[in-house]
């Protein structure tokens, strides 16, 4: 990389380096090289082929970036960007500007407003239903629960304004815990309404509680201490997370399915070889990356994938779930492509869990059903 060049690890699978008298071509040219070399790179897990990819984001070191969280934060920005367009691939930040200052600056906040609410519980959980489309048509099966945080007004602020600082910074596991244990204590005055109707509520698991290993155990300890049934349970995984630490995803996955919960593989699909995936992560649902879900009706290319994971997911057993679906020609496209389940603002929005929950002793009773 040059002489003077310093590498670290920033954490996980976070690594910074830094090019002193460096231009914007010559840290491409590295950049480029670095992924040359990954590519190249790669290892045996019985009788798979995993490949090694990376994705890199770069800026310039300017007289106003005096900072240097600001620095780290506007190059991370940037590699965000290059794993967005597909990885394998460098982004150069634009010129250091005031937009990308006001943008680093906005996450250092947020970090610290994030320290703050996990001190003061300033959080709340939504829940958004998923709804039968070919299986148990027109019912609500279940719930994702989803996070919002109080900002310094009381307001309430959504994930997209707070992960990435929580990412940044490694407190997803803390933020996973807080879910979980909420979740516990609303239900736990009604555990035996819950275990007679068989509700099952969704719950996210981040990278970094995964690459932990120790939240399934966790999670196990928390739900037999409330007498709360494992199978009201499903853990929802990212495809990219799980592949990524694929061993602890199997090693969690067998851990709470042992105990009668359930696994759900979010985003699948965006993956190149997410099928081969699921020989070495036995879920119980796939849900079907929005991207795709969101233009099945017009792009014949995301039709098709969308009908191939749910044709997958039928020859495996494994229930489909369609998520951002946001009006009535998608949903009647899904039923067409005989996908399972749907989630999203066409059903319902998202609504305060604990306010769902006093309602759910006069509701039916129903159940998250899974295909076989």
């Amino acid at each position: 990389a040059g002489v003077g060049a310093l590498v670290c690890r920033m954490g996980a699978d976070r690594f910074a380096v830094l090019l002193p008298q460096a231009d914007r071509e010559l840290a491409s040219e590295v950049g480029k090289r670095m992924l040359a070399a990954t590519s190249q790179l790669g290892y045996v897990h019985g009788s798979e082929a995993v490949a090694v990819a990376i994705s890199l984001g770069a800026v310039a070191i300017e007289r106003e970036h005096e900072r240097v969280a600001h620095v780290i934060a506007a190059a991370e920005l940037a590699c965000k960007r290059a794993k967005q367009q597909g990885g394998g691939r460098l982004i150069v930040a634009e010129d250091s500007s005031s937009t990308i200052i006001a943008r680093t600056e906005r996450h250092v906040m947020a970090a610290s407003t994030l320290q703050d609410a996990l001190r003061g519980n300033d959080f709340r959980l939504d829940a958004q239903s998923i709804v039968g489309i070919s299986v148990r048509p027109g019912e609500t099966v279940g719930y994702e629960l989803l996070v919002r945080m109080h900002n310094a007004a009381g307001e309430l602020m959504a994930p997209d304004k707070f992960l990435d600082a929580a990412e940044r910074y490694e407190l997803l596991p803390a933020l996973d815990r807080w879910a979980l244990c909420s979740v516990v204590e609303t239900l736990r005055p009604q555990r035996e309404e819950i275990a007679k109707a068989s509700y099952c509520f969704t719950l996210n698991v981040s990278a970094q509680s995964l690459s932990a290993r120790k939240y399934a155990t966790f999670a196990l300890e928390q739900l037999a201490e409330a007498g709360l049934p494992a199978s009201a349970f499903c853990f929802e995984l990212k495809e990219a997370a799980a592949v990524s630490h694929i061993a602890a995803a199997e090693a969690l996955i067998r851990e709470l399915s042992d105990a009668g919960c359930k696994i759900a593989l979010d985003d699948f699909g965006s993956g190149l070889s997410s099928l081969a995936h699921l020989k070495r992560l036995p879920v119980h649902y796939l849900k079907i990356d929005g991207r795709f879900v969101r233009r099945a009706v017009e792009d014949r290319v995301a039709e098709s994938i969308v009908s191939g994971i749910a044709r997958a997911a039928r020859t495996l057993g494994i229930s489909s779930i369609a998520e951002h679906v946001e009006n009535a020609a998608t949903t009647d496209k899904l039923r067409e492509l005989d996908v399972d389940f749907g989630q999203g603002y066409y059903f319902s929005r998202p609504q305060a869990f604990a306010s769902l929950v006093r309602t759910l002793g006069a509701a039916p009773a129903v159940r998250l059903t899974t295909r076989g």
